[in-house]
């Protein structure tokens, strides 16, 4: 999908790409409408008798954990092709992202074999430590080499912490009947909350620096937040 997403844009028109996305979504619909799914009418989502004292780990953790992937999927790509490697980029990212896709692919039957082994905290904390420091060398990318490097690295450690966080929270919100909703639109709340200041952050900061400069304040600081990530204290990877 990256590959050939890329290829398009590169050699044609990135609308191309976009529409090919699209038609493939639309596709994706015919399935997913033939299948039944449980619906409950007139429901009403009450925040008021949530356990927030009891959760509270793990909505301070969301922010760290969508700003550490906000700046993975959106800042990465634009330092590469504003900075690195502004020649041909759409297809350079295309293949980038099909290399790492297909490597962290062979790493997912692992990790989760793992977290079924109830080594889920372990995978977190050392996932998390291990993209810090990955965030910390991004800056120094100078080639289209060393941005393959970084991705080959990244995805498989991302996925060994992500992997575990989103079993821990769905695990709490089903910890809590009768609010899982109210739990999952918190979380919600806080992830696109978080960005946005993020982003108001990142704005300030292009007022003073740019280049690769601005670029590395916005990696070393998403390197430094990413560890909030570890003040979570999910059950589901402590059992």
């Amino acid at each position: 999908g990256p590959l050939i997403g890329g290829l398009l844009a590169n050699f044609f028109d990135p609308r191309y790409a976009i529409a090919t996305a699209i038609c493939l979504q639309l596709l994706a619909l015919i399935p997913l409408f033939q299948t039944a799914e449980p619906v409950k009418t007139k429901q009403v989502i009450r925040f008021r008798g949530l356990p927030w004292r009891r959760h509270t780990r793990d909505f301070i953790s969301t922010a760290p954990f969508s700003v550490e992937g906000y700046i993975s999927i959106v800042f990465w790509p634009l330092f590469l092709a504003v900075v690195v490697i502004p020649n041909d980029i759409y297809a350079k990212i295309g293949i980038m992202a099909a290399l790492s896709t297909a490597f962290s692919l062979l790493a997912v039957r692992i990790i989760g074999t793992m977290i079924d082994e109830s080594k889920g905290g372990l995978l977190l904390r050392s996932g998390v430590i291990i993209n810090a420091g990955i965030h910390f060398l991004r800056p120094f990318v100078t080639s289209f080499t060393g941005a393959v490097s970084i991705n080959l690295a990244n995805d498989p450690v991302t996925a060994a912490y992500r992997m575990p966080y989103m079993k821990g929270v769905y695990d709490a919100s089903d910890s809590v009947p009768g609010y899982r909703i109210a739990y999952l639109a918190v979380m919600t709340i806080i992830d696109s909350f978080s960005k946005f200041i993020f982003c108001l952050f990142a704005l300030v900061m292009s007022y003073s620096f740019e280049g690769r400069e601005l670029f590395a304040i916005l990696f070393v600081s998403a390197g430094v937040i990413s560890l909030g990530i570890l003040v979570e204290k999910f059950p589901a990877l402590r059992t």
